[in-house]
């Protein structure tokens, strides 16, 4: 008989759905006899908060929960991109269906009632939150995550995924009508554009001793949009509810710059291009439209806050000292 804890019970009656609902997700994946769920706080997203896991002989495993505005179209892409970078080197936990090959999207995800689920191998190693990490672990990062966009160049499918509220372009639409202040994206037009993660925070990463990142998880972000937008992504959101936003007033020296830096560094190593010099002026414009964005969508006024602190940052000296000395292209 399958044991089922109170957590799971309470947190499958708030979501509205039956308490064997992990144990359908289990079962669909392959696995077969007595399971035993548990829970680990996870997400910024109340949805999230609480996330279902369970131990096998084949290790231990989580149950991962996808958006629920997702289309089949949109979680085929997100599994896609998924499966491409996984094999490809980048340290993803995925876990596939059992007797499958993972080498199709539909390995790894079920369609329950409507949901869909994806399942990752639990991963362990340091945690490091953005309000507090040390430079060092930014520069991995954005080591990382050129790597990611390296590799994506190599990326086909024939899934697509629609834009959605990270994008750049609805941001922009979005924030009209909130301020007279708002840059067209007709700015960004020839900036380099990627399959990109999208949402690939510290609260999404498992790190070692050493600030490396050893895992990433959370899949059901991914689109194509400007590479651009991975910077405030990586840098500033967090995936950790309670953490808030990084915008610490040494965000430029100890953040921003690091993570441009080695985003650059592994860009050179791979034969990749680096970051442009238009591509850094316009990140505080990115910046802004994230935080307009999020004002007109919730109304919520610390997101005003937020815009404000940002907008100070990037008026600092620091700043000014950087994207000026930032050499073109044709420099690097």
């Amino acid at each position: 008989m399958t044991k089922i804890n109170l957590l799971q019970v309470k947190s499958a009656q708030k979501q509205g759905r039956p308490i064997d609902a992990h144990l359908k997700v289990a079962r669909e994946f392959g696995f077969t006899g007595n399971l035993t769920f548990s829970h680990i706080r996870g997400g910024a997203g109340i949805e999230s908060a609480e996330i279902p896991w369970f131990r096998t002989e084949q290790g231990t495993f989580l149950i991962k929960r996808l958006k629920r505005m997702l289309s089949e179209q949109d979680v085929l892409y997100c599994m896609d991109y998924m499966r491409f970078l996984s094999q490809n080197g980048i340290p993803i936990p995925c876990a596939s269906k059992i007797g499958t090959s993972g080498d199709s999207p539909y390995d790894f995800f079920v369609e329950l009632d409507g949901e869909y689920f994806a399942m990752d191998r639990r991963a362990f190693g340091a945690d490091f939150y953005t309000t507090t990490a040390p430079p060092h672990v930014f520069e991995n990062a954005g080591a990382l995550i050129s790597r990611i966009h390296y590799l994506s160049q190599g990326f086909r499918t024939s899934y697509s995924r629609h834009p959605d509220y990270y994008s750049l372009s609805k941001a922009i639409n979005a924030s009209r009508g909130t301020t007279s202040d708002v840059i067209e994206e007709s700015a960004f037009h020839g900036l380099p554009m990627s399959h990109i993660p999208s949402d690939l925070n510290f609260g999404n990463m498992k790190f070692d001793e050493n600030g490396v990142p050893t895992a990433v998880f959370d899949w059901d972000n991914p689109r194509y949009g400007y590479r651009l937008e991975d910077v405030i992504a990586t840098v500033s959101q967090s995936g950790r509810k309670g953490e808030g936003l990084n915008l610490r007033k040494t965000l430029v020296e100890d953040c921003i710059r690091p993570f441009i830096e080695g985003y650059n560094r592994e860009a050179e190593r791979n034969g990749y291009d680096k970051f442009s010099k238009k591509e850094i002026a316009l990140l505080p414009a990115h910046y802004r439209i994230n935080f307009l964005h999020r004002t007109a969508l919730t109304g919520h006024p610390i997101f005003i806050r937020f815009l404000e602190q940002s907008d100070e940052i990037f008026a600092s000296e620091a700043w000014r000292k950087f994207a000026e000395a930032y050499p073109p292209l044709e420099i690097r």
